[in-house]
């Protein structure tokens, strides 16, 4: 039922293949670093406040540098504002607290 989904993790198929639009301009997270382009993604986070967020998945990773340490900030956001929902394997939703 959600309009949206928010994309943190490196696999770019599941929000494709569940035809939903990304809740904010950073489809592709792992794009988003340096401290200041962080900064914007929180801002969009707060501003459209996605209900879920993928935050972990098996996908492909082009440089071997996880999601979550390249973007520690949004990192560090997503786990003071969202709870783990749902968690199968390598793939893991957070949801909004």
């Amino acid at each position: 039922n959600e309009e949206c989904i928010q994309n943190f993790s490196t696999e770019l198929l599941i929000p494709y293949l569940l035809k939903k639009p990304s809740c904010t301009k950073y489809f592709s997270s792992w794009l988003a670093s340096g401290y200041e382009i962080e900064m914007d993604y929180i801002k969009y986070i707060e501003k459209q406040k996605p209900n879920l967020i993928l935050y972990e998945a098996s996908g492909w990773n082009v440089d071997g540098i996880d999601t979550k340490k390249r973007l520690k900030y949004v990192n560090k956001y997503i786990l003071e504002n969202y709870v783990e929902y749902y968690s199968y394997e390598q793939t893991k939703i957070f949801k909004i607290k």
